[in-house]
């Protein structure tokens, strides 16, 4: 791939986009269909699929869901049930250029909810692990975003 050399054992990830129309454009990923992104008629889309910013958040609660999954049993945690929701920020002037400001989430809030018999504390403990493994996570505390998660044990 040009531009990248790749790290042995390391995966490397292709995506391509598409311009169609306006802001709408079509995302090629690995060797799936595409998928398109666009934005509200208010922000200058037709309405016609997620933001590019609704898929980030997407990318955050999902990657956080597979982490959860691939940790759960490294820290002793069992669970019948996983949800999560997040909420982003943006300034639309600062997107726009019509400000001059950072253009990124002003906040994020995250919410996980699992459905498990075991107390806060090993629910804690996870969360505590996927927050260092799980890469969208990482780069919005790299970014220095404000960001809040909130992890919850909910009886069955």
């Amino acid at each position: 791939m040009p531009g990248i050399e790749p790290i042995p054992g390391a995966l490397t990830m292709h995506v391509k986009a598409v311009w169609v129309d306006r802001v709408e454009n079509l995302v090629y990923a690995e060797d799936y269909p595409p998928f398109r992104t666009d934005e509200k008629r208010n922000r200058g889309g037709t309405d016609k699929a997620p933001a590019p910013m609704d898929y980030f958040l997407g990318a955050l609660v999902s990657c956080t869901s597979v982490m959860s999954r691939i940790h759960a049993r490294r820290v002793g945690l069992k669970y019948s049930a996983w949800e999560a929701e997040a909420d982003g920020v943006l300034n639309p002037r600062a997107l726009g250029g019509i400000e001059e400001s950072y253009p990124g989430f002003q906040q994020v809030t995250l919410r996980v909810t699992i459905t498990t018999e075991q107390p806060q504390e090993k629910v804690e403990e996870l969360a505590a692990v996927v927050r260092r493994h799980c890469p969208i996570n990482l780069m919005l505390r790299a970014a220095k975003a404000p960001f809040e998660e909130t992890w919850i044990a909910r009886a069955p």
